[in-house]
């Protein structure tokens, strides 16, 4: 089981699922069945695994889409990880790990 913020990111209205994702149960999404059946269409759909090197990089690409910004990127500073984007936001977020700077990012978009 995920922790919480696996799941709320998963019932995020701006989360999407990209072919490459590792789910918690240890599925690599993949076009075709996976993902047009179980995934978009099964009624207790999986949870992402936000530590997976390729969610995390699938992440990244959402976040990049959502912001119309091709140069974002997810960065660690003294005071922890946050996602870079233009224009500068007012009050940088950061957090503990990439893995949660970028789930937050596209939770609170």
């Amino acid at each position: 089981m995920g922790n919480q913020l696996d799941i709320e990111l998963a019932d995020c209205k701006h989360f999407k699922w990209m072919a490459g994702m590792l789910t918690l149960c240890g599925a690599r999404i993949r076009k075709g069945w996976l993902l047009d059946n179980w995934v978009l269409r099964d009624e207790f759909p999986p949870v992402p695994d936000i530590k997976d090197p390729a969610t995390k990089g699938c992440l990244l690409a959402l976040i990049r889409s959502l912001t119309k910004d091709a140069a974002s990127y997810v960065a660690e500073f003294d005071d922890g990880w946050a996602v870079c984007t233009w224009p500068e936001p007012e009050n940088q977020q950061y957090y503990p790990t990439e893995e949660e700077a970028l789930a937050h990012f596209i939770i609170n978009h």
